[in-house]
């Protein structure tokens, strides 16, 4: 009896110190990543993995990103133009 107490006492605990735990936000994704394979894609929401000591939960932002870029251009007849893209 003793015995089943302290082996469940000790899965439980090698458990909770091998879990992983994260929380992917909206707009991001999550990448679970075992032993350099790529496992699964999370959606936003929280991941709980027990025993997963060799699993890496990689954030990975996938909203649009935009940039805007000025330019100076000239044309063939040699005007200049100011453009903003």
């Amino acid at each position: 009896m003793l015995a089943a107490v302290l082996l469940a006492v000790v899965i439980i605990g090698v458990g909770l110190t091998t879990m992983k735990f994260a929380q992917v936000n909206e707009g991001d994704r999550g990448i679970v990543v075992t032993q350099g394979r790529v496992e699964a894609i999370q959606e936003p929401g929280l991941f709980f993995r027990p025993f997963a000591p060799f699993t890496n939960i990689e954030i990975v932002n996938v909203r649009r990103q935009m940039r805007q870029v000025s330019q100076n251009v000239a044309s063939s007849d040699k005007q200049l133009y100011d453009i903003d893209i």
